[in-house]
């Protein structure tokens, strides 16, 4: 499938949201690489499985893993060098296009029934290479979620930091390495010429209160390492604490697809 985009998708213990996220993209006409940083939680077993229980033949064989660093589990959380064997591969695809994708994103086009790779054909045509992203929050508001994330969860808001960042995560691929040094947030090549209208990125970082205090106080602040810190890398939950309510009041939160939300209805 040569002429298939690919998404670059590193994951560390989303065993619980992973499945769905990648059937997505798979039937949205990509292929998907799955980088697993040593999930201790069954991630990377689970993936392998369920493509190969659940997908057609033709899909699962668009599912890719690996295991990094291939030596074996780091102490800490190398986000570093993550990106960096994101860009390798993406430089050394012969994909057209390429995604650098969160586990627990789903991604959308602009237009209701276009897929990802339908979409972006229509971008190179009008001759842009690299494509923004507005990015919703879905935070959990009961401790009931399984299954679709896209189902589940009805509630979003843009009031983090991700929301009102650039998320110029998928490019067209020339096979030369890009930048990802921005946190892997802004991909950067010279000459790149952005389209003008984002897509959409559905984010599902927290997935219950259980959920956040393991993935937050646990998995993840423990493992930062000092120097991305100091880059200003890792700052979205400096706030929490032990205590801490993951849990969202729905009435400050906006419905998806509702009519006055001005979002799109997909």
């Amino acid at each position: 499938m040569p002429d298939s985009p690919i998404a670059f998708v590193c994951v560390y213990n989303e065993a619980d949201i992973l499945p769905w996220t990648v059937a997505h993209l798979v039937r949205q006409g990509c292929r998907v690489h799955i980088i697993d940083n040593w999930s201790t939680d069954g991630s990377y077993e689970l993936t392998c499985s369920w493509c190969s229980t659940y997908l057609p033949y033709a899909q699962a064989r668009a599912v890719t893993l690996e295991r990094w660093p291939p030596e074996g589990a780091l102490p800490v959380y190398d986000w570093v060098g993550l990106l960096n064997r994101v860009a390798e591969l993406a430089a050394a695809s012969d994909a057209p296009w390429c995604i650098h994708q969160d586990a627990d994103e789903v991604r959308r086009t602009p237009w209701p029934g276009v897929t990802l790779a339908e979409g972006f054909k229509r971008v190179k045509a009008e001759g842009y290479d690299c494509i923004n992203h507005q990015l919703y929050l879905f935070p959990p508001i009961d401790n009931g979620y399984q299954g679709d994330p896209e189902r589940y969860f009805r509630f979003y808001t843009l009031d983090c930091i991700d929301a009102h960042a650039a998320q110029i995560k998928a490019w067209a691929n020339t096979r030369r390495r890009v930048n990802l040094a921005h946190g892997g947030h802004r991909v950067q090549f010279p000459g790149q010429l952005v389209y003008p209208h984002k897509w959409t990125i559905k984010h599902y970082p927290v997935r219950s209160q259980a959920h956040g205090e393991r993935k937050v106080l646990h998995e993840r602040m423990p493992r930062y390492r000092p120097e991305e810190r100091a880059r200003g890398w890792h700052v979205q939950y400096d706030n929490v604490e032990p205590g801490y309510n993951f849990l969202w009041d729905p009435a400050v939160l906006k419905e998806w697809g509702a009519p006055t939300s001005g979002v799109p209805q997909h």
